[in-house]
């Protein structure tokens, strides 16, 4: 990451950390540092604690838990459920939909204009108006079809 990108996050995130968690506090500044220095889209609890714990930062299982919802309730992150028992959270972004691997988990960001149509014609039939949307295609990533010999 560039060092202008990393000193315009934190310009982002320190104010909210300071003035929503009291003081600045250590473990969601290191969750926020880590999600965004690191080349993972998606992390699950467990990816994010073990990730505290390589760069240093003593963190336990139900800190992490708290942090993420303190940050997710501030809307510095998205959770993500995928059906499998694991939530797993990303930095907040413009909206994009995510493609699933079936067989290693992997879970990867699509683009958002696989719906926009259809979003519009749905409006349009139902009558609705449509605030949002979460959309994961499950399928079979590169990597493990060419492991299956497929």
């Amino acid at each position: 990451m560039q060092i202008g990108c990393a000193n315009r996050l934190h310009n982002i995130f320190d104010p909210y950390i300071i003035v929503h968690m009291g003081r600045k506090a250590v473990i969601p500044d290191a969750i926020i540092n880590l999600m965004h220095d690191d080349s993972y889209h998606t992390w699950t609890l467990e990816d994010i604690r073990n990730g505290l714990n390589a760069k240093g930062v003593s963190a336990d299982f139900s800190s992490v838990f708290r942090a993420m919802e303190r940050l997710e309730s501030g809307r510095l992150v998205s959770k993500i459920d995928v059906e499998d028992g694991k939530s797993r959270f990303e930095l907040s972004a413009d909206h994009h939909d995510h493609l699933l691997c079936e067989q290693c988990g992997q879970l990867v960001p699509a683009p958002c204009g696989l719906m926009d149509a259809t979003l519009a014609d749905l409006e349009s039939e139902t009558g609705f108006t449509i605030t949002g949307h979460s959309l994961i295609i499950k399928g079979i990533c590169k990597d493990c079809r060419i492991a299956r010999g497929a």
